[in-house]
């Protein structure tokens, strides 16, 4: 917002900034769009991410900070579809990006582990754990390396089938 009122006093001076500004503009604006259609009020996730959230990337595409809250906004709304392949692709992006975040490391952990990715999953949920050593991580390191454990014994019908779980 502070970037959009700077190009708001520059375009008045300047003709070159108008264009900055349109841009900025618009990435606020399908942005703000994204979230609204995310909201409990709404729910309206696939709005939120095949047009929203997917055409501010396009828009933003040269802004690594705006990408990142991008990727994590619409990690949340392919969540809440059950598109987990998708989701873990964007907090992948996301991390490509910024991998200090454990939070990120610790979502993208739980969602392998929906996702039956159980190595994946333990691998992220250490480095969550090694960034920000809580019970509460802990707890889940260690129920996903059981489930790794238990899925190295016996095949789930997902294996079994050959199919994806999304």
């Amino acid at each position: 917002k502070r970037a959009l009122s700077g190009f708001g006093e520059a375009k008045r001076e300047l003709e070159k900034a108008k264009p900055w500004h349109d841009k900025v503009s618009k990435m606020q604006s399908l942005l703000q769009s994204g979230k609204s259609n995310m909201s409990p009020e709404l729910r309206n996730y696939s709005s939120a991410v095949d047009y929203f959230l997917s055409e501010a990337l396009v828009v933003g595409a040269d802004n690594k900070k705006f990408k990142y809250e991008v990727y994590l906004l619409r990690s949340e709304g392919l969540e809440k579809l059950n598109e987990y392949t998708r989701a873990i692709a964007d907090l992948s992006k996301a991390l490509f990006i910024d991998p200090s975040d454990h939070q990120v490391w610790l979502t993208r952990g739980k969602l392998n582990s929906k996702n039956g990715d159980y190595e994946s999953a333990v691998r992220d949920l250490e480095k969550a754990y090694s960034m920000h050593d809580t019970m509460n991580i802990f707890e889940m390191l260690e129920k996903a390396k059981k489930a790794l454990e238990k899925s190295k014994v016996e095949k789930t019908h997902y294996q079994v089938l050959e199919v994806s779980r999304d």
